[in-house]
């Protein structure tokens, strides 16, 4: 293995990567004067355990990355790098959502290329590509390279003619909307410890760019907005609302142990009867009123499932409104400049087949003065916001008060006593922030 490898303009260092994968370092007992640990025989390179070895410390390495495309680049080369693979590329769904298309691709000269791929899918919606298997399963698939075609292959000038190739969700299991596969002509390759190590990457990269995606939205200076319209019963907002024949507003959401807390705002139907009716709904686990009006009001919604919320955080973006009416919902999404809105447009449709794409447009934030009040829920623990969020909503601070202790408590699964206690613990903390 040699460090001639011209580096690309941007990103890592092939030094940078083969000494976060581990290469060309275990191999050697002293040097320069400085001691290595001698592998373990079932650690050296080429051993299941060597393997396994050597895919962790590249997942630190694509932890470590600041941007997507540095984090997929280091994944790739470090692989190939590391001469056990030929070649490697990353996958993103396509826009119709059935097929892949490369982002990142990396052979075994080291050359490492960023290709526009949402415009050419190089997978057709075939279900026999262990990449295309592996997006719609969300488990590793295997395949002996003589049955992938070269232009199933986007890595130039090396089409797998023999070995094996195994692709990888990247992501968790419920929103997996990429891919990476790998090549080799080692015949005994992707044993339990190697495909291990090799799902352990693919969530480290998942977990990466998740983080890059959210740190890029709450630091950008300006935002692309998305529009788009839902039809698909798929949604419980808008199952309820083609069912009562109403408008249902979202007002707000959270986070609530695995499932989302929702915030709804109902025109055109009886509250009472609202609740008691989405409660039966498979997708939600309990509903209450909030605030009743003559007709309509707010309602507390307890989802265990919403793709349009688990697949928006999942791809960095966060939803600023929606409004299911008579069983259509519009929604609109904020999501970074740097993010690409085709990808998350891909990513919707495959929960919601017949999603319609309506408006993109870029917005500049407004700068904000700086005052005491910045920052003043970041001293909260995650159970102490939880709680002032969740008072806010039900009403507690009104007056007169829609909801007590005692009927709030119980959603978030704690006593009344307990509930007081986090409530005035999170009051204190934010009036020592507004008033010091």
């Amino acid at each position: 293995m040699t460090d001639d490898t011209e580096p690309v303009s941007t990103g890592p260092t092939d030094a940078h990567v083969r000494a976060v994968a581990g290469v060309d370092t275990d191999d050697s007992v002293e040097s320069e004067g400085a001691s290595h640990r001698r592998p373990h025989p079932d650690e050296t390179p080429g051993t299941a355990r060597g393997i396994n070895r050597l895919l962790v410390g590249l997942g630190r390495g694509v932890g470590d990355c600041g941007c997507r495309d540095d984090a997929e680049r280091t994944l790739c080369r470090g692989l190939v790098d590391s001469g056990l693979y030929e070649s490697v590329w990353v996958g993103v769904r396509s826009l119709d959502g059935g097929g892949l298309a490369a982002r990142t691709s990396a052979g075994d000269g080291g050359e490492s290329g960023r290709t526009d791929g949402l415009s050419a899918a190089v997978t057709p919606p075939d279900a026999t590509h262990p990449a295309v298997s592996a997006l719609r399963s969300g488990e590793t698939a295997v395949a002996d390279a003589g049955s992938i075609t070269a232009e199933g292959w986007p890595v130039p000038e090396h089409a797998p003619d023999e070995g094996l190739v195994a692709a990888v969700p990247v992501g968790s299991a419920d929103t997996v909307d990429s891919v990476f596969a790998v090549h080799t002509r080692r015949r005994n390759a992707f044993g339990e410890l190697e495909r291990t190590g090799l799902e352990a990457l693919g969530t480290t990269l998942g977990l990466t760019v998740d983080a890059i995606r959210g740190r890029e939205l709450f630091f950008a200076d300006g935002v692309v907005e998305l529009e788009l319209r839902v039809t698909d019963d798929d949604s419980p907002l808008v199952r309820a609302s083609a069912a009562h024949d109403c408008r249902i507003s979202l007002e707000g959401y959270a986070a609530a142990e695995g499932d989302w807390r929702l915030y709804c705002d109902v025109a055109g139907t009886e509250l009472g009867e609202f609740a008691d009716c989405v409660t039966a709904d498979p997708a939600v686990a309990d509903s209450r009123s909030i605030v009743e009006r003559s007709t309509g009001g707010r309602v507390e919604i307890e989802a265990t499932t919403l793709p349009v919320l688990n697949r928006t955080v999942a791809v960095g973006a966060t939803v600023r409104s929606a409004v299911a009416d008579h069983g259509a919902c519009r929604v609109t999404l904020e999501l970074p400049r740097s993010a690409d809105s085709r990808e998350v447009v891909a990513s919707l449709r495959v929960p919601f087949p017949d999603l319609d794409f309506l408006s993109c447009r870029e917005l500049d934030r407004q700068a904000a003065e700086p005052t005491a009040a910045t920052g003043v829920l970041d001293g909260l623990t995650d159970r102490q916001r939880e709680t002032l969020e969740t008072a806010y909503r039900a009403g507690y601070f009104e007056w007169p008060r829609r909801n007590s202790a005692e009927e709030t408590a119980p959603e978030l699964g704690i006593a009344s006593s307990t509930f007081h206690l986090h409530l005035r613990e999170a009051q204190r903390r934010v009036l020592d922030t507004l008033l010091d």
